[in-house]
């Protein structure tokens, strides 16, 4: 799995392809959430989200992925820890 934590654009990706924003940012923590909506045609067949938390001294991580979809697909979560490898500080 690769994760990309982009501190400039304020995103998080790497989930089902879903982009989320990062909510706060601390000394310690990235916080992120986000959504996408797969149609089929009209029709929503699925909602992605993704909401977690990365520590930035450690590298880290809890993620929770669910997907709401429509009475096709269903719906499931997915509980993810990481150990995320920091790239180096460029400030």
């Amino acid at each position: 799995m690769g994760v990309v934590v982009n501190l400039m654009k304020k995103t998080v990706t790497g989930f089902n392809g879903v982009v989320a924003n990062i909510n706060s940012v601390d000394d310690a923590t990235i916080f992120f959430q986000g959504e996408d909506r797969q149609l089929s045609g009209d029709d929503p067949m699925a909602t992605f989200y993704v909401t977690g938390n990365i520590n930035r001294i450690t590298g880290v991580g809890s993620v929770v992925t669910t997907v709401y979809g429509n009475e096709e697909i269903g719906s499931s979560s997915s509980y993810f820890e990481l150990i995320c490898t920091p790239t180096r500080r460029l400030f």
